[in-house]
């Protein structure tokens, strides 16, 4: 009896559990994943933007891979969110998430709003079109 093969393309730790869960269903799993991340060879840009931070009108994190970036230079740099009162506009809870639980530097607000009116944490697009 042939096994069915599933090659996976994301990238690693994408899909927690997945691996297992194919195996269990007698599934042989390929991974061949199409992106890889890692720190950028120069933090300056973000730590100057996150110095800056005053001269934005929110951040926009679009993945929890993002804010534990951002969470973790945050920390790195001791910035203070509490002093700049910037948004920030999250994809989902799970990134908000990230973001509240890699750093301690980071209290700031997450709800995305229009017209004053809080949108559901997972809708970001409204909020990115009048910025």
């Amino acid at each position: 009896m042939s096994r069915d093969t599933v090659v996976l393309t994301a990238s690693a730790g994408a899909f927690p559990g997945l691996a297992a869960t194919l195996a269990d269903l007698g599934v042989e799993l390929r991974t061949q994943p199409l992106l890889s991340f890692a720190p950028p060879l120069d933090w300056h840009p973000l730590d100057s933007a996150l110095a800056q931070r005053r001269r934005y009108r929110a951040v926009a994190l679009t993945s929890p891979r993002a804010a534990q970036a951002l969470a973790e230079r945050i920390d790195a740099t001791g910035v203070s969110w509490q002093e700049s009162a910037l948004p920030v506009w999250v994809v989902g809870v799970t990134t908000e998430e990230a973001l509240q639980a890699k750093s301690a530097g980071y209290a700031g607000q997450t709800v995305c709003q229009v017209q004053g009116k809080p949108l559901p944490r997972r809708s970001l697009m409204p909020c990115l079109r009048p910025a």
